[in-house]
């Protein structure tokens, strides 16, 4: 109920503010079908056109030596701990399947994978796959600084852009990416 609330607060913002299509980049992991039922929901009853982006990982996000002693302190694990792969994208089909084209095509679902520095090859395959399959756009937070394009160069060999290229992911027609862009 909290996230359907928080989605109408933030809708009705949006709506005030002139703002008809929106792109909401889902929370990190331990989301369910639940949580992406109350934010389609939201979405429905607002009005407004919106693509709720799946983010998923396969990589833990970095955590800082802060959340590490926290961690030990109170025998925490980690809540953006990626699930096991099979299970997120059996999670992100079914969601898909369940939710995409909702309020005559206003609402789509799509597969979010979170910047690809935290996403393995495996993954971003499998998203292509889905991709394909269900006709849905892929959204994805490609670079957010100049150390993450320097890690990736290395990593790859590479470019992140090139190396997206060649898993495929780049070329869906409705690919769309954000964030870092670089001097030349």
């Amino acid at each position: 109920m909290k996230s359907v609330c928080r989605r109408c607060s933030a809708a009705s913002r949006h709506l005030l503010a002139g703002t008809t299509a929106i792109i909401d980049h889902f929370p990190e992991q331990g989301f369910g079908e639940r949580d992406v039922e109350a934010v389609v929901d939201a979405y429905r009853m607002a009005g407004l056109r919106a693509m709720v982006a799946l983010r998923i990982s396969t990589r833990p996000t970095p955590t800082s030596s802060r959340w590490a002693a926290i961690r030990q302190a109170f025998a925490v694990e980690n809540p953006l701990s990626p699930v096991p792969l099979a299970d997120t994208m059996a999670l992100v089909m079914q969601c898909i399947t369940r939710f995409d084209h909702e309020a005559n095509g206003r609402i789509r679902v799509c597969p979010a994978p979170s910047n690809p520095m935290r996403c393995s090859d495996n993954l971003l395959a499998d998203v292509v796959r889905i991709a394909q399959r269900y006709d849905t756009p892929v959204h994805m937070h490609l670079l957010e600084s100049a150390i993450q394009a320097s890690i990736a160069k290395k990593r790859y060999g590479r470019s992140m852009v090139a190396h997206l290229d060649r898993m495929g992911v780049s070329q869906r027609p409705a690919f769309d990416s954000a964030h870092y862009l670089a001097r030349r």
